[in-house]
């Protein structure tokens, strides 16, 4: 039998303050008013930008929250200003959005609209945006 060796130099975790707890409640409550705003802003009674379809209506971030996430903590941005901007979103239909996110049909370049590129720029990701969204002729089949 293999006998273990002891962590070292691991701090134990200390349970979260009640200060602490409701900190964290109202970020989350401020967070989720902003994500609402940004989809009434961005899909509420529209269609979508990629088949048409009226119903099932999400807003996509044409920039993921990741990759603002990230260049956020990196170049010093506030997230929330990034993650919240509408000219990053369109309103993309369920299943459209769900096939983009898997890799399995990429929404084309085309449909994007100008003030994504316009926000892309702005904080230097238009390449990311490129790089996501392939050009209609080389999208895959569009039903």
């Amino acid at each position: 039998m293999k006998r273990r060796k002891a962590l070292r130099g691991r701090k134990r975790l200390r349970p979260a303050s009640d200060k602490q707890k409701a900190l964290r409640g109202a970020q989350a409550d401020a967070q989720k008013a902003l994500a609402h705003s940004w989809w009434e802003a961005v899909a509420k009674n529209r269609p979508c930008a990629v088949c048409g379809r009226p119903d099932r209506v999400q807003g996509h971030h044409v920039l993921s929250q990741q990759v603002l996430r990230r260049h956020a903590r990196r170049f010093g941005y506030d997230v929330l200003v990034l993650l919240w901007d509408p000219r990053n979103g369109i309103p993309v239909c369920e299943p459209d959005h769900a096939a983009h996110t898997s890799a399995r049909r990429r929404i084309p370049l085309d449909v994007i609209p100008a003030s994504a590129f316009e926000f892309a720029d702005e904080i230097g990701l238009r390449w990311q945006v490129e790089r996501d969204y392939p050009a209609l002729d080389k999208a895959q089949d569009r039903r």
